[in-house]
């Protein structure tokens, strides 16, 4: 401490500024009076610790006299900023817990981002009491990411209905302080009853609430609710534009959803080309079961060569419908004596996946045989059957 007294006594006050809380702190300094600065800070409702006194220090070495002399004031909106500042420029391997030191102290006096600051400094430390501690004082202050994070918790952790109630609450804290990823938890629990009552109509509000402010999990939630059956709907309009909006933005189930809608043309007009793009994209952003609707429909239009390479690509990618279906297109038109290797390969895949056809197929392969090795291997494929 005496070192640091030492360095402030060689600060000089910058002319024509009135910092009285500041002057004050400089002339004890110089007379290494201990008890008029420890005085200083208690009339600024502050702790006086060696980490707070060289956070000060610091920042007048560095002619900060405004905001050393608004701590020393009393405003305590102050300390935040100090400690941001001092973990941007303080070199020395205590900056951490010289910031911390000055976090608490904001924290202390009701500073939501001081109080989840110390949250996130403490993050994954060991002991996480210290992190909870203050991501709940943070949280109770109103700081919308620290209520997300307690929501999360609860969320995660949920084992009965309290505690998903208490997720809600804390997800319904943050989204009022307008976080889009609470919104977006929030409906998803309201729509689905879980820790409530089921409100679909508060589940859309919270949803296009969220998705207005960017967040594409909503757009994409918006469009599912709106279009989950339970209300007829006569114009689809904003069901494609959520659904639109989130493709545009990479939602990948989104995009699928779309080709879905425009080939199937039960709630829009039929449109194959556009189904085809957005097969086309959520294809090209790694969906087997877009390869696999793409495959499909590239069958009703009569092209089997873009049939084939569609689900082959699927098929490649794990889609087990694709294995068995490629499987047939290569086989010699279900004549199971005739069966090539590569088909009988791609049920094998398909069947060890689970897929009842290929297990089906597999078993009509089979029956054709009287060794021992396929009799053992039909006993083992019946029991997969349902």
């Amino acid at each position: 401490m005496e070192q640091i007294l030492d360095e402030l006594a060689f600060i000089d006050m910058p002319q024509g500024y009135a910092y009285d809380a500041v002057e004050i702190f400089l002339e004890a300094a110089k007379q290494s009076d201990v008890e008029s600065i420890e005085n200083l800070f208690d009339s600024a409702f502050l702790d006086f610790n060696e980490e707070m006194l060289f956070a000060l220090s610091f920042a007048l070495s560095d002619r900060k006299f405004r905001i050393v002399d608004e701590i020393l004031s009393g405003e305590h909106r102050a300390l935040n900023p100090l400690a941001k500042y001092v973990l941007e420029r303080y070199p020395g391997p205590g900056a951490k817990e010289i910031a911390k030191a000055v976090y608490i102290a904001s924290a202390k006096h009701e500073d939501a981002k001081a109080a989840y600051s110390l949250a996130e400094r403490f993050k994954g430390e060991g002991d996480s009491s210290e992190y909870y501690e203050w991501l709940f004082t943070a949280a109770r202050l109103g700081h919308a990411d620290a209520a997300l994070s307690v929501g999360r918790a609860y969320d995660q952790g949920a084992d009965d209905y309290e505690e998903t109630s208490e997720a809600n609450y804390w997800y319904e804290q943050s989204a009022k302080n307008g976080n889009c990823d609470a919104m977006s938890n929030l409906a998803f629990n309201l729509y689905l009853g879980y820790g409530a009552d089921k409100d679909r109509s508060k589940a859309i509000e919270w949803c296009i609430k969220a998705a207005k402010l960017g967040n594409v999990r909503s757009m994409y939630n918006a469009a599912y609710i709106l279009s989950d059956g339970e209300e007829s709907i006569e114009d689809y309009s904003e069901v494609i534009n959520w659904y639109q909006m989130a493709a545009d933005n990479g939602h990948i189930a989104a995009m699928l959803n779309l080709g879905i809608l425009f080939e199937d043309g039960e709630k829009v007009d039929r449109d194959f080309d556009k189904a085809k793009r957005w097969y086309f994209q959520a294809s090209d952003s790694g969906s087997t079961e877009a390869m696999f609707n793409l495959a499909l429909l590239l069958n009703k239009q009569g092209d089997f060569e873009g049939e084939k390479h569609w689900y082959r690509l699927a098929a490649k990618n794990g889609h087990a419908r694709a294995m068995n279906n490629l499987a047939i297109l290569l086989s010699a038109k279900e004549d199971w004596n005739q069966i090539n290797a590569e088909s009988e390969l791609l049920f094998r895949q398909s069947a060890a996946l689970g897929n009842i056809k290929a297990i089906e197929n597999l078993l009509s392969i089979l029956n054709m045989r009287d060794d021992d090795a396929s009799k053992a291997e039909k006993e083992e494929l019946e029991s997969m059957l349902p």
